[in-house]
């Protein structure tokens, strides 16, 4: 097995990136989140429910995470853009 250090992408001469954590600027996380056993939960509400339930997930998780940016990208999948 591979040592941890070696999995992680050398160091930049230059220090860390434009706006990264480490300089001061505002961490940016991107979430991709799946919905499992998505299947078995569409014939346990119903197709029209179903169809709906990413987005709202997606919005109650816009709601609880302040400076942050949800939405359903497939019926299964929703996508969170967190800022700070």
């Amino acid at each position: 097995m591979a040592s941890p250090h070696r999995l992680m992408p050398p160091a930049s001469p230059a220090g860390p990136p434009a706006g990264s954590a480490r300089e001061g600027g505002v961490p940016h996380v991107k979430i991709l989140a799946e919905i499992e056993n998505f299947a078995a939960l569409r014939r346990s509400v119903g197709v029209a429910r179903s169809r709906a339930l990413a987005t709202d997930l997606a919005d109650r998780i816009a709601a609880l995470l302040p400076g942050s940016a949800a939405c359903a990208i497939a019926p299964a999948t929703i996508e969170i853009d967190a800022h700070g």
